[in-house]
Order: structure tokens, then sequence, then C-alpha cells
């Protein structure tokens, strides 16, 4: 299975389609006359930390770039792109939507009303992911070690593959996750967390205080 995951993860990255978007201009669409801001630069995306009312759409690609739709963001939200870590934070009443691709990505971080949805399969070596304060995530990934820490009434929603896979779930937090498969898992749960997960060819549902490991 580790060479079965490790493979597809090569052929997924020779598919990449590769997305260019111009860089540090403001444009109008034509037909919906949605605005927008585009945003290109050489740094490499290693992590994306989301806080507040921000609505993420990820994509995998070859040229990393970000577009945020709204060509006035600068005034209601802060996004700062720095060594490897892209920050973006909206506390408007109206979300701020960000498209963003990534070579690479390793980690996710989203607080408040966060949400984030990749928009074709995630595929790297190590994923790390993290969500509080109600945030959400609805990810399709293909990774050889994930990670997850959901806290508070967070959500978050898998698709795809793992070979090693942690969850730690606390406060309200809920893993929703039957179809994703991972080969040898570990789950830790307390307070009031739920976790929804595939075991052995079927959806199984634990919470409350409850720490399981599965090895295949």
């Amino acid at each position: 299975m580790k060479t079965q995951i490790l493979h597809r993860l090569a052929l997924t990255v020779l598919a990449f389609v590769v997305i260019i978007f111009s860089s540090f201009k403001s444009a109008h669409g034509s037909q919906n006359k949605i605005k927008f801001s585009e945003l290109r630069t050489g740094n490499t995306i290693q992590k994306i930390v989301l806080n507040g009312n921000v609505e993420v759409f990820l994509t995998q690609g070859n040229v990393e770039s970000l577009m945020v739709y709204d060509d006035s963001y600068s005034k209601n939200a802060s996004v700062q792109w720095e060594n490897g870590v892209l920050r973006i934070a909206s506390y408007k009443d109206q979300k701020l939507s960000v498209w963003i691709t990534v070579k690479n990505l390793g980690e996710i971080e989203a607080a408040g009303k966060s949400t984030i949805q990749s928009m074709n399969k995630l595929s790297t070596v190590n994923l790390s992911i993290n969500l509080k304060d109600g945030a959400k995530a609805i990810l399709d990934a293909q990774v050889f070690n994930l990670t997850t820490a959901i806290a508070d009434s967070s959500k978050l929603e898998l698709n795809g593959e793992a070979e090693n896979q942690q969850i730690n779930l606390c406060g309200a937090a809920v893993y929703d996750s039957p179809k994703f498969i991972a080969q040898n898992r570990s789950v830790l749960i307390t307070d009031k967390a739920k976790a929804t997960y595939q075991q052995d060819g079927k959806a199984t549902s634990i919470k409350s205080v409850t720490k399981v490991n599965s090895d295949k």
C-alpha cells in the first residue's frame, strides 16, 4: 500500500494542470461583472492560515497563485504572504472569497468562520490540518502522513486516502469522513467531539472520551 500511494502521488504530480494568473492587477469579469484582484509571487506556499469570515477554494497546480474576489479587499481584510506562510484574515459581514493554487502544501490552519474546500485532489507526502473556533474544511487528499487536529465546533470532511493518519478531536468538533481510507489510524476524542470514519470497509462512528488505534 505504501508503494501504491507514493506511486499515485508521483503520477498526480505529473498530471498537474498549469494555471497561470497575471501579476498584481485588478480586473472585472466580462459576463458576471465579478470584481477580483490577482496576486502572484515567487514565494512557495507551504502553509495556509485563515481567520475570520474567509472562504477559500483550493487547487493544486504547477504555478502558485492567489485570486481575491474583491478589488478593494485591502480595506476589509489582511493578506500576508511571507516565508512560505500565506495568512488571510477578514472580519467583515460579507465573506471574502479567495482562490488559491498551491504546488506542495504541508499545513492548513483555519479559525473563526473560515472555510476551505479543495477543487481537485491534493497530493503531498505530509499534511497537517488544524481547525478551531467553528472553521470548516472539505478536502480531497492523497497523503502519506496526515495529521488532523479539530477543536471547538469545527468540522472536517475528507475524501481520499493516507498511509498514516492521526485524528485528535476535542470540544464539539466533528470529523465526518466515512469514505477516507487510512491504512494506519490513531484516534483521540475528548469532550463532546464525534468522529465518523471508514474501518474494515464500513463507516464507524465514535464519540466522547475515546482512544483508538487501528493498524492494517
